[in-house]
């Protein structure tokens, strides 16, 4: 049985959030629904579990609001075009495009970032300890394992 997590998000597009919540919910998780960075600025004097924001939230942006929670060690997912996808990963944040937060690819977000991106878990979805004893830089990724480039990262 998983955890009850708290979700806050924040969406002030209306079909992106009805769809998110209903995932986030479907997940066994609470989710509060914001449209704005400053209605969710309210509510961090509880920080959640975890926080769901769109990239784009009018005279601010997603980044900001996670840079905010990222000091409570709030885990972050952010919606936003793929061209942010970089950006949003190296500030330790998970990624999702608004059309896979759609599709149903939710759920596997909320768990990497409640993972924690950077742990081998997250960066390495194959990795368990103990399991692989030795992979070389370059290498093919074991049998039946998918990477950006087919093989392990240098």
């Amino acid at each position: 049985m998983s955890v009850k997590r708290r979700v806050l998000l924040v969406s002030p597009t209306l079909p992106l959030a009805k769809a998110v919540a209903r995932s986030v919910r479907h997940a066994g998780h609470d989710v509060t629904v914001v449209t704005s960075f400053q209605a969710a600025r309210a509510q961090l004097s509880n920080p959640p579990d975890l926080l769901i924001t769109e990239l784009k939230l009018d005279g601010y942006n997603g980044l900001q609001l996670a840079l905010r929670v990222a000091f409570t060690g709030t885990p972050t997912i952010v919606v936003s075009e793929k061209s942010f996808e970089d950006e949003v990963e190296r500030l330790g944040m998970c990624w999702v495009s608004p059309e896979s937060a759609i599709a149903g690819e939710l759920p596997a977000a909320m768990t990497r970032a409640l993972q924690g991106v950077g742990s081998a878990h997250a960066v390495y979805p194959w990795y368990d300890a103990g399991e692989i004893t030795h992979v070389s830089p370059g290498s093919p990724a074991p049998v039946g394992i998918t990477t950006r480039t087919g093989t392990l990262p240098h």
